[in-house]
């Protein structure tokens, strides 16, 4: 819906940039203390209230006029949305064995690709016959549904809730943020991963519209392949890791590839359509090893201490969002000086892409897989 929101609040690249950024800016600042209020408090109560917080500035969002309002309703999206990694996989961690904890992560990875790849294709259809704002606020009540059912159905591990509240907490916090290991693998997850959510959630769609001359329902339906790709590779590998001898290296290799697919999309124009979404398949099917970034940091981590270890390893990917795409959109305004983006302006654009991809998959280098 980019065209459309720089249409309602009259913006140009980079303000849509920082509209859509400010959702990665409380995605960065609220994990690292969703960790610690999960761990503190459960996940029951907590997640569902982050639903409900998403429901409400998506309702909001659809409904506001004034730019400011949409920012700050952007926001508190994302405040919703810092929970829902860490406390899944806090869940995760403590309701089943430790050798389902890979699967588990992986199928995590699958839901979310679910609701990206509806994201696509669906959403610009419902978009295309009810517009954006009706549309949000369709999605807005779902949200309110699933907060209600979370609450009423999720129940917390009995010896769960409070169970890291001893004197040495906040020195065995610290013992997470002073280690390289953890520093490394935070690295490594943003850079590898906010490629996709910057791509596939801002700046693919307007790029091969662009690029290979396609129209407004076609290029988010050769996006959701990426989703698609991701959510194939991910149980499919996560099993695949349990046979791996080094998985750093499995991961190494595996992200290159993917970095080496969003060049060829970026790069080599046009193509046609069956060649573009083979090549956005394998974009997102390599990275189906990256989940495997939260299992070698839970294990490097204490058990009770999972969802501030997790937070701190995703939190990241929020960050090189949040810079990522308002600098894209700054790029393309000052190369194009406010008119229509050209081809060649996306392709210089785009390349901080990849580039992230293959630092992060370089960074693997300096990381210990504590388990093998």
């Amino acid at each position: 819906m980019a065209p459309q929101l720089m249409e309602a609040f009259h913006l140009q690249g980079l303000g849509l940039g920082m509209l859509s950024g400010v959702f990665f800016w409380t995605y960065l600042i609220v994990p690292l203390f969703a960790g610690i209020i999960l761990d503190q408090y459960g996940v029951r109560w907590v997640t569902s209230l982050s639903i409900l917080c998403c429901a409400l500035g998506m309702y909001w969002f659809a409904k506001t006029q004034e730019l400011q309002f949409a920012i700050w309703s952007r926001a508190i999206v994302g405040v919703g949305v810092s929970f829902a990694t860490i406390a899944f996989l806090k869940l995760a961690s403590t309701l089943f064995d430790k050798k389902y904890y890979a699967l588990l992560t992986s199928l995590l990875v699958v839901s979310g690709m679910i609701g990206a790849v509806f994201g696509q294709m669906p959403l610009a259809w419902l978009m295309h016959h009810l517009g954006w704002r009706q549309s949000l606020l369709i999605l807005a009540g779902l949200g309110l549904l699933l907060s209600i059912a979370f609450g009423l159905l999720v129940r917390d591990p009995s010896d769960d809730i409070g169970h890291n509240e001893n004197k040495h907490l906040w020195q065995d916090m610290m013992q997470i943020f002073k280690s390289k290991q953890n520093w490394l693998l935070t690295a490594y997850s943003g850079l590898a991963f906010s490629p996709v959510v910057i791509f596939c959630g801002l700046w693919g769609n307007p790029f091969l519209q662009k690029a290979h001359h396609l129209d407004k329902l076609t290029a988010p339906s050769l996006i959701s392949m990426v989703f698609i790709g991701l959510g194939i590779a991910s149980p499919v590998f996560a099993k695949l890791s349990e046979y791996v001898k080094d998985r750093l290296s499995f991961m190494m290799y595996a992200t290159l590839c993917s970095a080496l697919s969003l060049m060829a999309i970026i790069y080599i124009n046009p193509l046609p359509i069956s060649i573009i979404g083979f090549l956005l398949f394998v974009f997102g099917f390599s990275l189906g090893a990256f989940p495997l970034v939260f299992v070698i940091g839970k294990e490097s981590n204490p058990l009770y201490l999972v969802g501030t270890a997790i937070a701190f390893i995703n939190a990241s990917e929020a960050l090189f969002d949040a810079i990522t795409e308002p600098l894209i959109g700054n790029i393309l305004d000052i190369i194009n000086h406010g008119s229509d983006f050209s081809v060649p302006s996306y392709m210089l654009a785009l390349t901080i892409l990849p580039i992230y991809q293959i630092i992060g998959a370089v960074l693997l280098k300096g990381v210990t897989d504590k388990n093998h």
